[in-house]
This record gives structure tokens, sequence and C-alpha cells, in this order.
């Protein structure tokens, strides 16, 4: 590896692995030398999206730019955003939580859960509050995603559904932000997070942005994961031309469209063989985990104005199943004009609501919420592994308070990214994931039904 000093700062967030690929840094960089610029690519080696930099020698300016993968500090940000550190620093910030869904039928069916986004958007569109909104979604043929501009509520129907593995983000932020017109954002936390600064630091941003919608998120895994789980169901991932992950009745299936021109839909956890689960869990929940998503302290979307994502909890399971697989949403709203923009979209008919109080919100989120405000911890694991850990901060009321579990648990999910799966011996995988369901992740209490559940392979 070459010398970090002789490095641009961006290759060096990268060679530290801090970058989880957003595309701020690009689309915000000024002040470099004239020679040098910055574009998004797909580093095939290791599935995801990354700056590279051109024209650029040591010595030269370097230019500034906007960075939440090398530093995610919640207690600045938050009294920057709210004058405050939230009263609740396991949910941040919180005006009111809620369930909801889309009244309308498709929307809610093609949502990655009740389809509250889209009804958002649809509702600002249609009372004329925005001209335009930022967004990832896909083309047809587009396997990774973009993000890009859209112009009225119908374009939405590019966004719909979940991507969980790296996406071209940034594709049009550098002209979105460029762009004048009242505008609603979007994004993942981090990349939320990111646009609330800029918003706090550009007037003209701060004029036009109308409301701030943040999917709760569970981290982003390299293309190689889920090409590993794939391959267990007999598809080469790299004849893979389009992937959706919310086919069919709420969470949803994966829908693949192969080069040869055939679908296939597969089971993610539900209906799925417990030997699968097993590969699933694998795939999607640590060894190809991008590090900067693992050591992250915002799950739940602190710096939106409304904050949107999957209430994991039986309640919302049976009354799907009895709704004929229409998803729910569990919803957080962090401002008094996100809290109305909700409240107009059930008067107006737009969302259906329903009680879900905060506590239930966080028990929804399990133990991800749980490790995701305990990444002081991950960090400091990460150093004692010889990385170089992002700089980041939970909230001061939850520092140093992280149980015995969430910490046994980061030494778990920090020792799986210093395994090289770039071609992965399965059995190995699959051997530590169960080991990993049995007796290392969750409590020993529970041994006797989860072996009874691998025996069973149900």
């Amino acid at each position: 590896m070459a010398d970090r000093a002789q490095m641009h700062p961006l290759e060096a967030i990268v060679a530290r692995g801090q970058c989880m690929g957003c595309g701020f840094c690009a689309a915000t960089l000024s002040g470099a030398a004239e020679s040098v610029s910055v574009a998004m690519a797909r580093d095939e080696t290791d599935g995801i999206y990354r700056p590279v930099v051109s024209g650029w020698q040591p010595g030269q300016a370097p230019g500034a730019f906007l960075c939440p993968g090398a530093e995610m500090d919640l207690p600045a940000l938050a009294q920057e955003a709210y004058g405050r550190e939230p009263p609740d620093p396991m949910l941040g910030e919180v005006v009111a939580t809620c369930a909801a869904y889309s009244n309308d039928a498709d929307e809610r069916m093609r949502a990655a859960s009740g389809g509250v986004v889209p009804a958002l958007i649809r509702l600002l569109f249609d009372s004329g509050r925005i001209t335009r909104a930022y967004v990832l979604g896909t083309l047809p043929g587009q396997r990774d995603g973009s993000g890009h501009e859209i112009r009225s509520a119908g374009a939405f129907a590019t966004a719909h559904g979940s991507h969980y593995h790296p996406s071209d983000f940034g594709a049009g932020l550098r002209g979105f932000l460029e762009g004048e017109g009242p505008f609603a954002f979007v994004g993942l936390p981090c990349q939320v997070a990111a646009m609330r600064k800029l918003i706090l630091e550009r007037p003209a941003l701060q004029r036009d942005a109308v409301v701030l919608i943040s999917l709760f998120c569970g981290g982003l895994n390299s293309y190689h994961g889920i090409g590993y789980y794939l391959a267990r169901h007999g598809v080469d991932p790299g004849q893979v031309r389009e992937i959706g992950y919310r086919d069919g009745a709420w969470p949803g299936r994966i829908r693949l469209a192969l080069a040869d021109g055939t679908t296939r839909t597969i089971a993610r956890i539900r209906g799925n063989s417990r030997a699968m689960v097993m590969h699933y869990m694998a795939a999607f929940q640590g060894f190809w985990m991008l590090k900067r998503c693992r050591i992250c302290p915002d799950q739940i979307g602190d710096f939106a104005d409304i904050a949107v994502g999957d209430p994991h909890s039986r309640r919302f399971r049976d009354m799907s199943a009895a709704a004929g697989g229409g998803g729910f949403s569990a919803v957080v709203t962090r401002s008094a004009a996100g809290q109305a923009l909700m409240e107009e979209a059930a008067a107006r008919g737009y969302l259906a609501q329903m009680p879900m109080s905060r506590e239930e919100v966080a028990e929804s989120q399990g133990y991800t919420l749980v490790q995701r405000r305990a990444a002081e911890v991950y960090a400091q694991i990460d150093g004692k592994l010889g990385g170089t850990p992002p700089k980041v901060a939970v909230y001061t009321a939850l520092r140093g308070k992280e149980s015995a579990t969430a910490r046994r648990v980061a030494w778990i999910d920090m020792l799986k990214l210093k395994l090289d799966l770039r071609k992965p011996v399965p059995a190995i995988v699959w051997v530590w994931q169960v080991a990993e369901y049995l007796i290392l992740r969750f409590p020993l209490a529970e041994f006797g039904r989860r072996l009874k559940n691998i025996v069973s392979n149900r």
C-alpha cells in the first residue's frame, strides 16, 4: 500500500476503510488545485463505490469536502440541529412516533415497508410545496442503482424498495446541490446527516429544504456478500442484471432479472429453511458489511425531519398477514415540520396511521439499534485490531454505558470483518454463523430452542 502521507486525503479515507460510498465528497469538493477532480466509481475488487482522485500531486491543494464517513459526532451535530442533545439518547430527538402505511394499495405493496415515503413525496408534489426531490433509484437493467433528482411524484416509481448493496448515491448530487427550488431529500441516516450539515452551512439549501426523510439502516454489504447468498441458490451473481429485495408480501423476497432474460425470486428469512437463513444472515449481517457501516452510531436517521423503517415485531407481522401482505412503517418525527407533514398526510387520506410508542419503535429495531449506539466500542476494537477507525461519538448519556453483551457482540462483528472472504469457503462462513446463532450472540437460555430450529431446518 502506498504511503498514506503521500495520498490525497480522500484516498487515505478509503485506505482506512472509512468510506461508505455516499458521494458527498465528490459533490462538495471545492478549493482544490485546478487539475484535481474527484469522481465516484465502482471498485470491482471490493464491490463498492469509492471516490477516485485524478490530477493531484503531493504539495497541491487537496481541496475541502464533506465526508460523513470519516467523522460522525452525534452530540455536536445535535447541538447544531436541535440546540441540545436528545432527552431520549436511544431514539434521538423525537416529536412523535407512530406506525403508518400508504392508503394507495399498489404503492404500499411496491414500497420497502408501508409506503410512507412515496406517499409523502406524492403529497408534497401534489400540493406544489416541492419542485424536486433527491432519491436513490434504479432504471431497467441497472443493478446497483444511482442517486438522481426527480421532478414529479410519478418519477418516484424508480425509487421503490430497498438497496442492501452499494449504489452510486452521489451520481446526481452535485447538480442537485447546485440547483434551485424547494426540495425533499430521501437517504440513509449518514446521507441525511451530511445533508443536514450542508443545510446548516449553506443559506441557499436552508431556504429550499422542505423535508429530509431518512430510512432506517442496518448497514450496507459488498455485492460479494449478496453474491455469496445467491450462489447458495444456484445463481451466478455475475449474471444478475436487476435485483430487488422487497418483492411481494412484506417484508418481501429477493427478485432477480438475469442476463438470459429469465427472472427468479428467492426467499430472505420468511419462508426459508433454517439452513438457508444461516446463509442469509452471513451474507447480510456481517461478513461483507462495509467497515464504516459497522462502526456507525446512527441507525434511525437522527437528523431527519421524518425517519421511517420496518417495525420488526410480531404485532405487525400478524397485521400484515391479515392485510394480504401489505407492509407497515415505523415512523419517528424529529421536527415540527415533519410532524405537521405526517398529520396532513393522514388528514388528507394519503396515509393511515396508528399508535406506536417510543418503546415499541426501539424494541422493533432489536440489537441493531443497541449496537449502533455502541459505535464508540466498535471504534475502539477496530483500533485494537490494527485498524484506523472513523471519529465517531455517541450521545453523552450513552457513553460508557454499553452492556457486556453489546461489547461481546461488537468483538464478534469486528472480527468477522478481518476475514478475507472475497473468495469465501461457504462451509466456514456457515459454521461460524451457526455458532454465532447458537452461543455467541444471543442469550444462552435460548440455546435449546435455537438448536431445535437448526436440527429441524425450519
